[in-house]
Formats: C-alpha cells, sequence, structure tokens
C-alpha cells in the first residue's frame, strides 16, 4: 500500500536531536541498538525529507515526554526542503493525541476527514 498523507501524533521525527537531548531515557539508542547517524535515514523521519508526500505534526506546546520542538523543527525543515508540511499545535500534553475525547484527537480527525 503506498502511503498518500502523514499524521505525526506527537513524534520523536528527529532521531539525533532526540537522543542528544536523552529523550525516553535512551529509547533511541535501545530502538537502533547504536547511537543514531547518517546510516540510520531510513529509521529517522529528519533524514528522509522531503517526502512527496503532505505530513501534518500534531504535538502540544506542554508535552512533557517529546518536546514540541521536535515537531516544530522537523515541519521548518520540511518547508525549508520543499515539502508540504504544516505544525498543528494542541493542548493537552504528549497524551491527549490518543485520548479519543481530547482537543488533540478532535484536531487529528479533523485533518484525517480533510483528507480525500
Amino acid at each position: 500500500m503506498e502511503v498518500t498523507h502523514v499524521v505525526s501524533q506527537a513524534g520523536a521525527l528527529d532521531l539525533v536531536a532526540a537522543w542528544e537531548d536523552g529523550l525516553g531515557d535512551g529509547a533511541v539508542e535501545a530502538f537502533l541498538g547504536h547511537p543514531p547517524g547518517p546510516d540510520d535515514a531510513r529509521y529517522d523521519p529528519a533524514q528522509q525529507l522531503p517526502l512527496d508526500v503532505p505530513v501534518w505534526c500534531v504535538h502540544a506546546r506542554d508535552d512533557e515526554v517529546v518536546p514540541f520542538s521536535q515537531s516544530a523543527g522537523y515541519v521548518a525543515k520540511a518547508v525549508a526542503a520543499g515539502a508540504t508540511a504544516e505544525l498543528v499545535e494542541v493542548p493537552g500534553g504528549h497524551f491527549g493525541v490518543v485520548e479519543k475525547a481530547s482537543p488533540a484527537w478532535a484536531a487529528i480527525r479533523g485533518i484525517v476527514d480533510g483528507i480525500g
């Protein structure tokens, strides 16, 4: 199946920056099996720019797990590279993007419902 659109939900979109910031108590190194680098481009969204499909990065500024800067930085780099990317700021911390009663979930549903 072909990917036609991407909605990131509070994603760690720059593995090198996430590793440097120590996010997730070593989650990036645990995921890759080593510190991230140029050979990990196929796993690191920031190293795959520009994508040829639209990307929405839904993220809360008050996210206590993955900093808002992960999405903001990704969108800035994506747009600079000529991609279509949008930063969607929502309330609700890190887990609001998966809580069905949250404003963040409503924003995500709005994005998905608008694809067509």
